[in-house]
């Protein structure tokens, strides 16, 4: 995929946009850690996301700075954030509403999801979910992190096994779990979804090993960490939903639509 213009125009709008989809999957991350973990999600047209958005700020104060959101808190009324990224539906944005609890008009107008419960986490479309998982079987503490889906999980375990069988071609074979292997690495890596790779990992050498009788030649598994030093927005100047739009739009206009979610690395 293409990768944004190095230098961002400044933008006016109030919303800034991350600057990866990983990134925009740490924002979620973080903004559920600090307590907005009621949530609503959907997707908006491309030439409809400002005025939506204009329209949530205006009903829900997802605008708010860090002193209204701190007043709002003592007063016991519920804070909202509104975050977007491009879908993979050309023409249209992904759009997520997270709120805290307390009293506010979200509350009612909106049918609201709670990603601390069973059934209703918050998810990346059908390929990751956002939960709390512990740090090893016998630790009490847990922590908010992405991973696959059970249906997203289930179809990578049984591309690594149709990747990892003989087909009579070593060179073939070689090429075909590689492309796997590779895809596996371009993966978001939170922790849920680091502990799934080296799932993933494993069976591929098991089942390479059975059919080929002989270790598995792919390079060692190294998989990646975000530390702090991720940035989620690009600088100096994050990007603007408007200036994203614009974007957006003359990328349409000059490769076609089936080009516009090509503009994120």
């Amino acid at each position: 995929m293409q990768s944004l213009p190095k230098l961002i125009p400044a933008g006016a709008h109030w919303l800034r946009i991350p600057r990866s989809k990983t990134a925009a999957m740490r924002v979620l991350l973080e903004t559920v850690q600090r307590g907005s973990n009621l949530h609503a999600s959907g997707t908006v047209k491309l030439t409809k996301a400002v005025t939506f958005a204009d329209k949530v700020a205006r009903l829900y104060a997802a605008d708010a700075n860090a002193n209204r959101r701190a007043y709002r808190k003592r007063r016991g009324e519920a804070n909202t954030t509104l975050i977007l990224f491009p879908a993979d539906v050309p023409g249209e944005l992904r759009w997520w509403l997270l709120a805290t609890p307390g009293r506010g008009t979200v509350h009612l107008a909106e049918k609201l999801s709670d990603a601390t419960l069973r059934g209703q986490h918050l998810r990346w479309a059908q390929q990751y979910e956002l939960l709390q998982l512990g740090h090893s079987e016998q630790a009490a503490a847990r922590s908010w992190t992405w991973r696959l889906t059970g249906a997203n999980m289930d179809e990578w375990r049984a591309q690594v096994v149709e990747a990892t069988r003989s087909t009579g071609s070593l060179v073939d074979d070689i090429a075909r779990a590689r492309g796997v292997y590779e895809a596996m690495m371009r993966m978001a890596p939170f922790r849920g979804v680091r502990q799934q790779l080296w799932e993933l990992h494993g069976l591929m050498q098991a089942n390479w090993q059975r059919h080929h009788r002989a270790p598995c030649p792919l390079p060692d598994f190294r998989v990646p960490y975000l530390d702090k030093s991720f940035l989620c927005y690009h600088r100096p100047q994050p990007l603007r939903l408007d200036v994203l739009v614009h974007l957006l739009q003359r990328r349409a206009e000059a490769l076609g639509e089936e080009a516009v979610g090509d503009l994120f690395a």
